[in-house]
């Protein structure tokens, strides 16, 4: 079992932003809120982000790193993006 309780191994160790939704035991739980301090914790030395988002047609769940992560979901937020256009557009 992995950091996560997830009966796989991940390929790799996966970073998302505090308010960003995993699927756990079919329910999506906001990073922020199982973070442990030893397995999952927030990363206090990263000083620079750079974020990819997948956009399906509907809000679900995709593999990241072997984890299911939500997909981009669009709550009238755009704005904090650079450009639009660096949001991958995938249909699903």
């Amino acid at each position: 079992m992995n950091a996560l309780g997830v009966p796989f191994i991940m390929f790799a160790g996966i970073y998302v932003s505090p308010e960003h939704s995993l699927l756990i035991e079919n329910r999506m739980i906001v990073a922020s809120s199982i973070m442990n301090g030893e397995t999952i914790y927030q990363d206090e030395e990263c000083t620079e982000v750079e974020y990819y988002h997948v956009e399906c047609r509907d809000h679900c769940a995709i593999y990241a790193n072997g984890i299911l992560a939500e997909s981009y979901f669009d709550a009238n937020n755009r704005y904090v993006f650079d450009r639009v256009s660096d949001i991958l557009y995938k249909m699903a």
